[in-house]
């Protein structure tokens, strides 16, 4: 079995050291954890979730995080339905709390 198989996006980006995230190619090698397989909307959404809800209060680390779900914005376009994709916005800018507690760190 290939080792990167057995991998996905949650496990890589809790392992992810500061100066990891903010290599733009570690950024890709997550983005293609999350997009290796066709991910379903709750996989996205968990994704998604995962990515804000683990910000640090340092700018360039919360910036990087942002880049990865803006990445996984636009590569989900592609692949959801319009009220899937939606769904998706409302877990970040509509969802009580969620980018407010990242923006107010």
């Amino acid at each position: 079995m290939n080792i990167i198989g057995s991998l996905n996006f949650e496990w890589l980006f809790i392992h992810t050291d500061d100066q990891q995230i903010l290599d733009k190619n570690n950024q890709m090698i997550l983005l293609d954890m999350v997009f290796t397989q066709t991910p379903t909307l709750v996989e996205l959404m968990q994704v998604v979730h995962h990515a804000i809800t683990a910000s640090q209060p340092r700018d360039e680390i919360v910036r990087a995080q942002l880049s990865i779900i803006a990445s996984i914005f636009r590569q989900s376009k592609s692949l959801l339905p319009v009220s899937s994709l939606d769904s998706l916005k409302e877990l970040v800018f509509i969802h009580p709390g969620v980018l407010k507690d990242v923006m107010m760190t």
